[in-house]
This record gives structure tokens, C-alpha cells and sequence, in this order.
């Protein structure tokens, strides 16, 4: 092996180790950081290998969804002033007081502030089997334990087509081993078989502030493996159900929401529609009738 061949493959070997830093990390900074001793290239570098390699970024810092989904839930549920209960968040907590402050009133008030994206994966041939992942964040916090269930489910930037939203969430918490090895780039051959160049959502899902645009991908029964079907932030995916997950909407272990989207999945078998249904999240309607004491909702420091 020659002396350009050794140092172009460990070039290679690196970029995909930048790579996997930045989807286990969610953000450039964050990978820098947590990597230090293993990241040899500079901030604005580490931009443009994303972007030669086709890394659709998060929308924005990584983002808190789950944590202010799952703060919500112990809220309406325990029924905590959510001033006492980020008083007992652990220090690693990534939400504000002040950004859940808004959350709550946008909720009360029936406002969307923020957009998103959701995935239903069925494997080819089969329409009632849904992909499902575990959440690998610590939910010590709110009395839980590691492994709620969910869908691909995240932020997507405002006025961002919706190919690029669901391609996000291929890369980030489907198939990291595609997204590595550059085989889940932009209108590349495997993207282009699972998305459409224009999708279209089969419903929109309300919860917290933000609006989700629900898809359904079919994917190809070559690509149904766990080599392939493995993620940072989601653990332990597999088929499961539609209608199963749809009747168990207390179970506890289900992430807010996600019954609601089977339920609507089941219903529609997932066509998209000229005008998709918007669904309240039942976390919204709890919310909405949780007892609130006048000016609880204004921003105070908390210690």
C-alpha cells in the first residue's frame, strides 16, 4: 500500500469519526468538546466536512424536545407547579425556566411557536409494523426510566422543506451507519428510494408549542437489519405494532404522542392527504385545563 493511499484512508477513517462524533454529540461544539484528544481539525473544518458529506444539522443547539415533553408530562400528571419542579431538575438539564415559561403559555394560549418532523417506518410488504427506538437519555429526572418508546421525532427549522426534515431524522436516529458512510446523502440512491422528492404528511400532531409534520416511509426489506437500523439517541429499534402501540395510550413507557400518531396511522394507513388532519396532543389538553395561579406564568429566578 502506498505512502498516499495509507494517508488518504486514514483521512477517510477520520471524516467518519467526525461524523459519528457529531450525531452522537448533536452539535459541532459539543463533539469538539467531548472529543478533544480525537477531533484534529478546526471548528469551521468540521462545518464543511458535514456539509461535503451530506449531514442534514440539527435545527439549532441539540435540542431539548424530549426533555420538555417528559417535564410537561410529569407535570400535568403529578400535578407540580412547574416552578417546584424545575427546582428539582439535576444540573444537567438543558431546558430554561424562562423557555418553559413559554411553552406553557403558548400551549394555554393554543399557539404553535415551533416546527417538526415524525417518521412512521414500516418495512416493505408490511403496513401494521412500525419502527420504534428507545430514548438513550437518563430520565432520572422525572422519575422514569431509560427506554421510553417513541418514533423518529425531532425539530425542524422553520421554512426548511420537509425532505430535509425527515432526512434529519434518517440520519440522526435511524441508520447512523448509513449516514457515516455517506450512503444517506441528499438526493443520493437510497434516500431517493425512501423519501419522495416532495413529501407529503398523512397528519399533524400539536404538542408542547410545536407542530409536528407526520410521514410515512416504507423502507426496503434489504435495509430492515440492525447493521443498518442503529442510532446514538435512539436504543433498541424494532417493529413493532401499530395498533398495539395506538391501545396503549397510558402506558407510561410510550412517549406523549406517539399513541396519538399510531392512532391516526391505523385510521389512514398513512395516504397522505390534500388537507392532513391536525391532532391535539392529549399532553395539550391536559395542559390546558391544568390549574394555574395567577402570574405563575411570569418569569422569576429560580434557584
Amino acid at each position: 500500500m502506498s505512502e498516499l493511499t495509507k494517508r488518504n484512508e486514514y483521512e477517510m477513517n477520520h471524516i467518519k469519526q467526525l461524523i459519528n462524533f457529531y450525531l452522537k454529540y448533536g452539535s459541532v461544539e459539543e463533539a469538539m468538546k467531548r472529543e478533544s484528544e480525537r477531533v484534529f481539525v478546526s471548528q469551521a473544518s468540521y462545518h464543511r466536512i458535514l456539509d461535503q458529506f451530506g449531514i442534514v444539522k440539527s435545527a439549532g443547539r441539540y435540542d431539548p424536545f424530549h426533555e420538555t415533553i417528559s417535564f410537561l408530562m410529569r407535570m400535568t400528571l403529578e400535578k407540580i407547579p412547574h416552578a417546584y419542579l424545575y427546582n428539582e431538575m439535576p444540573y444537567d438539564f438543558e431546558n430554561s425556566f424562562l423557555n418553559l415559561n413559554l411553552v406553557i403559555r403558548a400551549v394555554r394560549k393554543g399557539l404553535v411557536t415551533k416546527t417538526g418532523a415524525a417518521l412512521v417506518i414500516t418495512p416493505e410488504g408490511s403496513n401494521n409494523s412500525v419502527l420504534i427506538g428507545e430514548e438513550i437519555s437518563s430520565r432520572s429526572a422525572y422519575k422514569k426510566k431509560v427506554g421510553d418508546m417513541t418514533v423518529p421525532m425531532g425539530f425542524a427549522k422553520q421554512g426548511e422543506p420537509l425532505y430535509f426534515s425527515l432526512l434529519r431524522l434518517l440520519q440522526q436516529e435511524v441508520s447512523n451507519p448509513l449516514a457515516v458512510n455517506g450512503q444517506l446523502a441528499p438526493y443520493g440512491e437510497i434516500a431517493q428510494r425512501i423519501i419522495e422528492h416532495e413529501p407529503n404528511p398523512f397528519m399533524y400532531l400539536d404538542i408542547a408549542d410545536v407542530r409536528v409534520a407526520v410521514c410515512h416511509l416504507v423502507l426496503p426489506e434489504e435495509l430492515c437489519n440492525a447493521n443498518i437500523i442503529s442510532s446514538h439517541r435512539l436504543l433498541n429499534h424494532r417493529f413493532m405494532s401499530g395498533s398495539t402501540i395506538a391501545g396503549n395510550s397510558d402506558n407510561p413507557r410510550i412517549r406523549a404522542g406517539i399513541p396519538e400518531i399510531m392512532e391516526t396511522f391505523v385510521q389512514t394507513e398513512g395516504r397522505p392527504v390534500f388537507a392532513p388532519p391536525v391532532r391535539i396532543s392529549r399532553l395539550n389538553n391536559n395542559l390546558s385545563r391544568f390549574p394555574v395561579k395567577p402570574n405563575s406564568l411570569k418569569w422569576t429566578t429560580v434557584i
